[in-house]
């Protein structure tokens, strides 16, 4: 959430919940789960299912790390959370998401 302004007061106890619940707690584009616990081998990340694949990934010096999963405005517009605008997804996705809308919005600064 960049801007809090841009969202309205019941975002996080009303709005998030329901469009986690909506989209069964996962990434929208790839199926990770909300509050996963894995790491990242190159551009794959990799669900830890117990504790002994989190110790190895910490010995092979994988960044451990929980997903917690974003709510995405498909138009890019974060005051319009028509239900049917939003969807859940990592932050990988998220930001793969957003890169094309980001790269006009700068070029139009320019």
């Amino acid at each position: 959430m960049k801007n809090k302004t841009n969202y309205p007061e019941n975002w996080n106890d009303t709005i998030r919940p329901e469009i986690l619940a909506r989209d069964k707690y996962k990434c929208v584009t790839c199926g990770v789960q909300h509050r996963s616990t894995g790491y990242y081998i190159a551009d794959t990340f990799n669900i830890c299912s117990d504790d002994f694949e989190i110790d190895f990934a910490k010995r092979m010096n994988y960044k451990v790390t929980k997903i917690h999963l974003q709510i995405a405005h498909m138009d890019q517009n974060p005051r319009n959370n028509h239900y049917s605008n939003l969807q859940a997804m990592c932050p990988k996705h998220h930001l793969a998401y957003d890169n094309q809308f980001n790269k006009i919005k700068r070029l139009m600064k320019k």
